[in-house]
């Protein structure tokens, strides 16, 4: 299950963090999270799309209240409505984001990657 796969979870070196204003294009590159199938990502990652095929990714998982990212040919994706307030995130949909997250890692034993954006407002 995900939250066994959460020990697997990387830290990523200092070399990698980059310090850049929030929402700005310089952020369009996806990051690893766990065993080189979970990244994260900004808007601008998810519209990367030729960042999300050099990494491999086939889902997008999109938590905002608008439809985005720009669709790209051979990946998936999905959005769940989500407002970056306090209270917003109910175990209701705390558990809906970890099985949709379950589902995309599930869909081809290990093929498949995913990048979840998390657009705040």
């Amino acid at each position: 299950d995900l939250a066994s796969a959460f020990k697997g979870l990387r830290k990523v070196p200092k070399s990698e963090i980059k310090i850049i204003p929030a929402f700005s294009p310089l952020d369009d590159e996806p990051v690893l999270l766990l065993d080189d199938r979970l990244y994260i990502g900004t808007i601008h990652a998810a519209n990367n799309h030729e960042a999300l095929k050099r990494n491999g990714i086939t889902h997008v998982l999109t938590l905002c209240q608008e439809k985005v990212p720009a669709e790209a040919k051979g990946i998936a994706y999905e959005r769940i409505q989500f407002m970056d307030t306090p209270g917003e995130l109910s175990p209701d949909l705390l558990e809906k984001i970890v099985r949709t997250i379950e589902g995309c890692l599930a869909t081809s034993s290990g093929e498949k990657k995913q990048q979840q954006h998390h657009h705040q407002q």
